[in-house]
């Protein structure tokens, strides 16, 4: 199963069409399409039926009542979330198809495999794989066409796992001189002005992550939040003393030095930690299986079609044994697709083509940027239960004055 689901190209352009009504018998009942599942399913299977229910969602995105559907609806296959849903309370409701030997687990990274297993038995298909805490990217790391690690310095050994190590390094950057440091910047989101709400928020989220129990309880009124707070506070202020760049003669652009990675866990990704050792918590999206379904097999295809589909994006995340080449290969042929259907000229087509067929990894994930999440990254995943946290919302309060640090805690803890 691994080389084929590797070895599928993707079709990411895939057009969204209308779902035919059809007997309800006949169909397969999907609950919770996700990243164009039911999309890909009927691109391979166009004659087959499917129905679809998703759930109700609040102003912030959040689910509402997913699981009284898992519960109460006759669904044959369903996509959930690590971080809201315990596999094993599920299994311990009868809802959950044993797919052991389905889907090449042996293949996954261990503590991926452990997610979506149960007993001994595999319960879940991941398919994606986001970072809870907070994660930055080190544009200095890789390929650094600016010559940024030279010009200040840096070097891999620089890189910040905490607060207090990445405040060291703003030091660092900021103590340089200003010529030295001309055309770059420390933090993007400082120069939006909001560089206290993006770290807070960030941090907020990394310690809810981090420190949640198994029932997804946490207790912020420890000394480690605290800390944290004040660390965040102390960044700000030395950003805010420093929030005019210096740009190079005639130009209107700056290059980062440390950037969100927008919860994603490949590339020059650091994540951080606040523990005393590392823990990287991350959610994954799980396609399950409804126990007893007479549509077994199509629900299972389903699963496949979904994960050919997102294999070049989130399989290195998910997989310590894969073919790094027909990713890579399928990742060109997205990119190639999607050039076509826009219009492009011939001669842009033909050099991604020569790119593709050249081996090039410009357009997908370097050799070198696995092997730094296989070394740094993959042995420290676990993976949550936490929910969601207003972390934005409190995060301003608290920065705003309407809420103090007890206020703050006390907000969290509700």
């Amino acid at each position: 199963m691994k080389k084929r689901m590797m070895c599928l190209c993707l079709c990411l352009c895939a057009m969204m069409h209308a779902l035919p009504a059809l007997a309800e018998d006949d169909a397969l009942h999907v609950l919770n399409n996700r990243w164009f599942a039911v999309e890909a399913y009927q691109a391979q299977y166009p004659d087959r039926p499917v129905e679809v229910t998703n759930p109700e969602y609040d102003d912030n995105g959040i689910d509402t009542n997913l699981e009284t559907l898992l519960r109460t609806t006759d669904w044959d296959v369903a996509c959930i979330d690590t971080d809201d849903f315990s596999l094993q309370q599920l299994d311990e409701a009868g809802l959950l198809e044993d797919i052991t030997g389905d889907f090449g687990e042996e293949a996954f990274y261990p503590a991926v495999r452990n997610a979506v297993t149960v007993s001994g038995r595999m319960l879940g298909v991941p398919t994606q794989a986001w970072c809870l805490g907070t994660a930055y990217t080190m544009y200095w790391l890789g390929e650094d066409t600016y010559g940024l690690s030279q010009r200040l310095g840096l070097t891999a050994g620089d890189e910040p796992h905490n607060y207090g190590e990445l405040y060291a390094l703003a030091e660092k950057y900021f103590s340089l001189d200003p010529e030295q440091r001309r055309g770059t910047y420390f933090l993007y989101n400082a120069l939006e002005g909001n560089e206290a709400s993006f770290l807070l928020s960030g941090f907020i989220s990394q310690y809810a992550a981090e420190f949640a129990d198994a029932e997804g309880h946490v207790d912020y009124d420890t000394d480690v939040f605290r800390d944290g707070v004040a660390q965040i506070e102390a960044l700000a202020a030395l950003l805010r003393e420093h929030a005019k760049p210096l740009y190079e003669p005639g130009s209107t652009s700056l290059h980062m030095l440390v950037g969100d990675a927008s919860n994603h866990p490949l590339g020059n990704t650091t994540p951080f930690y606040l523990g005393e050792t590392p823990n990287v918590p991350m959610k994954l999206e799980v396609w399950v299986v409804r126990a007893g379904t007479d549509k077994r097999d199509a629900a299972l295809d389903l699963i496949r079609a979904t994960m050919a589909e997102g294999a070049p994006h989130f399989a290195p995340a998910l997989y310590e044994d894969f073919d790094y080449d027909a990713l890579r290969r399928a990742s060109y042929d997205a990119l190639i697709a999607g050039q076509i259907q826009q219009g492009e000229e011939q001669s842009v087509i033909d050099r991604l083509v020569s790119l593709r067929d050249a081996g090039d990894d410009s357009q997908y994930y370097s050799s070198e940027e696995i092997a730094r999440y296989r070394e740094h990254v993959a042995p420290y995943l676990t993976f949550p239960r936490c929910g969601w946290v207003a972390s934005w919302s409190l995060a301003t309060r608290y920065l705003d004055g309407a809420l103090d640090l007890e206020g703050l805690i006390a907000a969290l803890s509700e």
